[in-house]
């Protein structure tokens, strides 16, 4: 019986890490998307530095 509830303790433990491990990349791929369209969107508004004078 014992061996049954460490086993089942080790097998939640490993679900929740890999929920938690979802749940991050998750998070990351989103704050990397906001960081993109971020950048593009004012790289676009951004008007282009051609000729500089000093």
């Amino acid at each position: 019986m014992g061996v049954i509830i460490i086993i089942a303790v080790f097998w939640l433990l490993g679900l929740l890490t890999a929920w938690s491990m979802c749940v991050v990349a998750a998070r990351a791929d989103r704050r990397m998307e906001e960081i993109r369209h971020t950048h593009t969107d004012t790289d676009i508004s951004r008007p282009a530095d051609t000729g500089h004078v000093d």
